[in-house]
């Protein structure tokens, strides 16, 4: 496997991870993957769609391009995920907010930077930790797809 086609299933891995817990759930292991599987139902109902959305416009702007764009990417995904998840929360009203003001989009963004950006950075950790476990550099600029 090239770095490039390492980088391009990672961003897989917040759709993959959450379902793989609610798989676990369903298994009598204790109630630390129950609770890690409600979790996950969570995290897929709430961010599943708009992440879908931005992965995959991230990987049609990315396709192609070096290794090196894909590490620039995951670096800034959690925060460029901020705006998208709020839009979605804030249209599909699942907070509750009904009405277009100022005050309410600035909460449902600060909501969601508080929500998204560590979990992100968690996932990021994970995909550059595996990059580096399976020998990848982060500096292979030539690397194919």
């Amino acid at each position: 496997m090239t770095e490039t086609r390492y980088l391009q299933l990672s961003v897989a891995l917040p759709l993959v991870v959450p379902c793989a817990l609610y798989a676990l759930g369903s298994f009598e292991l204790g109630s630390v993957i129950e609770s890690l599987s409600g979790f996950s139902v969570v995290t897929l109902t709430l961010a599943g769609i708009p992440y879908s959305v931005l992965a995959l416009i991230s990987l049609a702007i990315l396709w192609g391009r070096e290794a090196k764009s894909y590490y620039k990417a995951a670096k800034l995904a959690p925060l460029l995920f901020v705006p998208f998840f709020a839009l979605y929360i804030f249209n599909t009203e699942l907070l509750g907010v009904t009405t277009l003001s100022a005050k309410d989009l600035v909460g449902s963004l600060v909501w969601s930077a508080i929500l998204v950006v560590p979990v992100g950075y968690i996932y990021v950790f994970f995909v550059l930790t595996g990059a580096k476990l399976l020998g990848f550099s982060g500096k292979n600029h030539h690397a194919n797809t």
